[in-house]
């Protein structure tokens, strides 16, 4: 997973503008850095842009360019790249050996991009907004759940790529946790939880800092969706959710009653400070709650819920990530996933 480090404040409307003037005048695009082709090559290298969309697949090679038309001269004097991206707040050129058409699946909205190719298609995929969240993305159209960069006024930087469930009662989440298989060790340190670690087509944690970036500003609302043994599904939501301070401070109450997997974080985990097994904040004077239990939490002495603890592929008595609600009796899951959508 890319690391969300702050680099630049740009408004959302000052991108939007800024990406249309990189998409002016693309039609003379072809001529420069073609010179020494024939005719018919610079007619089938003609680069059209979709303006707030990049290919989302790590580019070959990757130049600095202070304008999309040396970008794409660039990509026109390589024969093997098939379409760039042009980042032009930041003067970034990715060069491509694939394009959108080959990739459908990671063609993704990205405010900060500009993407070109050749297919005369491409320019209807143009987005001709930025927006502040996934919940901004579904209201104007974008239902499908996947990768899409926002521009929260709370976030001081040039984008964010979260990963968006534009499906989960009536969509619109930023998904924050991801546990399914296994595949990504959870036991870390706090400079990895700081700046999240994983990868957003499988198991990952968004990053302490941008969960406390993200809920600073506004009323957010946190669902916990849950897998059993039995592959039962079970949720918990919770009409308040924010994390503050340098010690990640959890703030979560309003827990719905009609949720079905009881509530396993109001009484023993709000107020806490988040601890990982190199930094004890927990309240357990024996020992570390981390360490004890091979995970990193807001923990208290020590847990109702532990989603970022141990993995279990296989089925026991007490394998699985613990979700002990409130006066319930203690259930561990083989699935978790976390995710926040502002509210209203």
């Amino acid at each position: 997973m890319a690391t969300f480090a702050p680099q630049l404040q740009v408004p959302c409307f000052l991108q939007c503008v800024i990406l249309a003037f990189a998409a002016v005048a693309v039609t003379t695009i072809s001529a420069i850095g073609t010179l020494s082709s024939s005719c018919s090559h610079q007619v089938k290298r003609e680069f059209l842009p979709a303006v707030s969309r990049r290919l989302q697949v790590a580019p070959y090679r990757q130049t600095l360019a202070k304008s999309h038309v040396l970008c794409v001269r660039d990509c026109h004097a390589d024969s093997g790249c098939l379409s760039v991206n042009y980042l032009p707040i930041r003067h970034i050129c990715h060069l491509n050996n694939s394009s959108r058409e080959e990739h459908p699946g990671s063609f993704g909205i990205s405010c900060d991009s500009v993407y070109f190719d050749a297919d005369a298609l491409t320019p209807s995929f143009s987005v001709w907004r930025c927006y502040c969240s996934c919940k901004e993305f579904l209201q104007a159209g974008h239902d499908a759940s996947g990768i899409y960069t926002i521009f929260p006024a709370s976030v001081r930087n040039d984008g964010l790529q979260v990963y968006c469930d534009m499906e989960t009662d009536a969509g619109g989440w930023i998904v924050i946790q991801r546990r399914q298989d296994g595949s990504v060790n959870f036991y870390r340190g706090w400079a990895d939880y700081q700046v999240g670690f994983g990868n957003f087509s499988g198991e990952f944690w968004i990053g302490n800092d941008i969960l406390r970036n993200l809920t600073a500003l506004g009323t957010w609302q946190l669902r916990v969706d849950l897998v059993d043994w039995d592959n039962v599904m079970v949720y918990a939501e919770y009409g308040e959710f924010g994390v503050s301070g340098t010690n990640y401070q959890l703030t979560v109450g309003s827990y719905n009653d009609i949720s079905t997997a009881g509530d396993a974080l109001t009484s023993k985990h709000n107020g806490m400070l988040f601890s990982t097994w190199d930094k004890d904040n927990d309240n357990y004077q024996a020992g570390s709650c981390a360490q004890d239990n091979n995970g990193a939490w807001w923990y208290n002495w020590c847990y109702g819920s532990n989603l970022s603890g141990k993995f279990y592929v296989v089925r026991g008595p007490f394998n699985g990530l613990p979700w002990n609600g409130q006066g319930e009796p203690d259930k561990y899951f083989k699935k978790a996933s976390m995710k926040i959508r502002q509210y209203p």
